[in-house]
């Protein structure tokens, strides 16, 4: 397929690529007789899984006995191999170690669970068990707790919650034909139907597997597929998860289809396409409400506030087509009004269409390293008439802040909300921006936008030292289209400065929306490691933790934030880091860019956590010790789960990228309501699912990405 046609333009065409030959479904419907008949006991099998326990009884044994039962979440290592994270605080271990797949219980990759300790680290060898994994080597098991699952929370299931019969991308098992092993890991393998290959062809059961089809909620025979011995690796296959029964080890599933892939780079990434059931083309209705739409079907002027005359510009990776915000800033008497621009779409898509439900289903924009994105919306919206493009004029979601001539924050002046129209007057590279804050005079820009880009990061500075400190070198890029580290480290201000304004809207608009609306906001929420797990990690790294030029201004306890200040000053506590490793070629190049006065160079690779070893790994073990953030609907939350650790921010939400982000639209809607004086249009129920379902195909972006 040309890799150059937009995925709408396929999509009208009808064209077809093998990526597109796998459905994108997620689930199927089956018939309440087959259900019956999948689910049906065998009595052929001595093997059971203990009955389940639903979650008042599991509450009531972590409350009763603590020390005894766990509640942990599942991660699954191998087909007889778990291991158990436990969530609970102030336990004496943060692992236990579940060998055997009777132990391990009816569960998915990443279900949280009830474990029961059936050993303490240091005890395995009194844990009498043939189920532990030969690989495994003893010490590093006896190190470990060993546990068996008791029984798991379906309400709080991550992968395929309510989803009855979830579909995967499956690889043929090593041995087996009539395994499969999901390349996603949420089960360890899946027994698929091939009682037809056994009865026709005994002799052939290594080699040929059966494809099924679903007719009318029937698993229905379609055909047999040979299996090339020499290519048995390259099959990639998509299996429906039929019923678990009590008495199977693995799931009973279907074949539905079958590719082989993974012989070069394009095959490779089909099957990262089908892995992470990443979107195509789009259906037809989607195909029929997108071209319907005209420019003078959009809503009308009155009502907002026009800045059409005022200088707004983007700033945006090169080659980025859909630019959802802007910025501005002009000066007072008092000061300077900054103003942030996210483009409108909620005036554009409406709640229950065709275009508004296929982003939902898609929730995100995905993209793919350096090929084409697959957009969350049609190109002719997304890099249309949705996109803040430069002499266009644009609807607009407007947020406005103060701040003193010296840049800081006026804090007893609420931001101002306002509906807009603007018109870009440039689209900026982030490398153009730097090249302004640089002081070269070689770029080709007006000087009323020259002065208005060193005051934008002038400002930017100051929020960024007033939200983590002096020490403050880099703030946490959230834009997939980022896919270069070098272009971010040279331009590094430049991405500061978006970044700052932007979580400063966030902030603000969740801060608003969350008192307004506190039963269907969604936050995003980032809970912290235990100051314990912090403790042992600082003192692990010592005082390399503050050379991090990634985790600057990141709280290890109560009072204390990681800055590099600190590290210069503190060399002295820590000993064993006195010296900081550099790589000889690097210290020479840094010392060659001192000599010839090349500080930007010098400070790009200073800053750079990758070059140094022991910033890198120091960086490393503290991403292995984070949770992940999540979107979760406000109502019911306890105060601690408001909370986003990674930025240190009580409220915090995503707004500023409706046009890539789903959940950007659900706030962009509620911030509508709230400037309307109406009641938002959905439910907390409805919130809730909504959020279970953006974590779950977010958790496949970043896989995917």
């Amino acid at each position: 397929m040309d890799d150059e046609k937009e995925w709408f333009e396929k999509s009208v065409e009808g064209l077809e690529s093998v990526e597109e030959n796998f459905s994108s479904e997620n689930d199927v419907e089956l018939s309440p007789q087959q259900k019956e008949l999948f689910e049906k006991d065998s009595d052929r099998n001595s093997f059971y899984y203990p009955l389940h326990k639903d979650a008042d009884y599991l509450d009531a044994l972590v409350k009763s006995n603590p020390d005894k039962y766990k509640r942990c979440q599942l991660k699954i290592e191998f087909s007889h191999k778990s291991v158990a994270r436990v969530l609970d605080k102030g336990s004496k271990f943060s692992e236990i170690l579940i060998c055997g797949r009777s132990k391990c219980g009816q569960t998915y990759m990443d279900d949280e669970v009830v474990v029961e300790v059936l050993a303490e680290p240091g005890q395995a060898r009194e844990l009498q068990t043939n189920e532990t994994p030969g690989q495994e080597e003893q010490e590093d098991v006896e190190k470990m707790a060993h546990g068996c699952v008791v029984g798991m929370y379906p309400s709080r299931r991550m992968r395929f919650k309510d989803v009855e019969h979830p579909v995967l991308t499956c690889t043929l098992d090593e041995i087996e034909s009539h395994l499969m092993k999901p390349l996603c890991k949420t089960v360890p393998k899946i027994h698929v139907m091939n009682d037809k290959v056994k009865e026709k062809y005994p002799a052939l059961t290594k080699h040929r597997v059966e494809i099924k089809q679903i007719v009318n909620g029937k698993v229905e025979f379609k055909q047999f597929l040979n299996v090339d011995p020499d290519k048995r690796e390259q099959y990639v296959f998509k299996v429906v998860i039929l019923s678990w029964r009590m008495q199977s080890i693995y799931p009973l599933g279907a074949i539905l289809e079958a590719c082989i892939g993974g012989r070069d780079f394009a095959s490779g990434l089909q099957v990262l396409t089908m892995q992470h059931s990443v979107p195509g083309v789009y259906p037809r209705q989607v195909i029929r409400e997108t071209q319907a739409l005209k420019l003078e079907d959009f809503p009308q002027r009155t009502e907002r506030l026009d800045l059409t005359s005022r200088r707004v510009f983007t700033i945006d990776p090169p080659g980025s087509q859909d630019l959802d915000d802007a910025l501005s800033i002009w000066k007072t008497k008092s000061g300077f009004i900054v103003g942030i621009h996210i483009a409108d779409v909620a005036s554009f898509v409406k709640v229950g269409t065709a275009v508004d439900e296929e982003a939902k289903r898609r929730a995100f924009t995905f993209y793919p390293g350096r090929r084409k994105p697959r957009p969350m919306f049609p190109e002719p919206l997304s890099h249309g008439v949705l996109s803040l493009l430069p002499g266009q004029e644009r609807l607009a979601l407007s947020v406005f802040f103060c701040f003193d001539k010296k840049g800081s924050l006026n804090m007893d002046e609420e931001p101002r909300v306002k509906k807009t129209i603007i018109k870009s007057t440039r689209q900026f590279s982030y490398e153009e921006i730097q090249k302004v804050i640089d002081g070269d005079q070689q770029i080709d820009v007006d000087q009323d936008t020259r002065k208005d880009v060193l005051d934008l990061h002038m400002i930017a500075s100051q929020l960024r030292e007033a939200r983590i400190g002096k020490g403050g070198l880099f703030v946490p890029f959230e834009d997939p289209r980022l896919h270069d580290i070098d272009n971010v480290a040279d331009s590094l201000q430049a991405h500061s400065l978006v970044e700052e304004f932007m979580v400063l809207t966030n902030k603000s608009v969740a801060k608003r929306l969350r008192q307004k609306f506190p039963h269907v906001m969604i936050l995003r929420s980032h809970k912290p490691p235990t100051y314990e797990q912090l403790a042992e990690w600082r003192e692990k790294e010592g005082n390399i933790a503050n050379l991090v030029i990634q985790l600057q201004g990141k709280k290890t306890s109560p009072s204390t934030k990681l800055s590099v200040s600190a590290g210069v000053q503190g060399h002295d506590m820590f000993p064993q880091n006195r010296h900081v490793i550099v790589q000889e070629h690097l210290y020479h190049r840094i010392c060659e860019c001192l000599e010839e006065e090349n500080l930007d160079e010098a400070r790009r690779l200073l800053f750079m956590d990758s070059l140094h070893p022991l910033q890198c790994l120091a960086y490393q073990h503290w991403m292995e010790m984070m949770e992940t953030a999540e979107y979760k609907c406000s109502h019911g939350l306890n105060q601690p789960d408001h909370y986003h650790f990674g930025l240190d921010i009580e409220y915090y939400t995503h707004f500023t990228s409706p046009i890539r982000r789903y959940v950007d639209l659900h706030v962009h809607r509620l911030l509508h309501a709230d400037l309307d004086g109406k009641a938002p249009n959905c439910k907390a129920e409805d919130v809730v699912r909504l959020c279970q379902h953006l974590n779950n195909v977010n958790a496949r972006q970043k896989a995917f990405s």
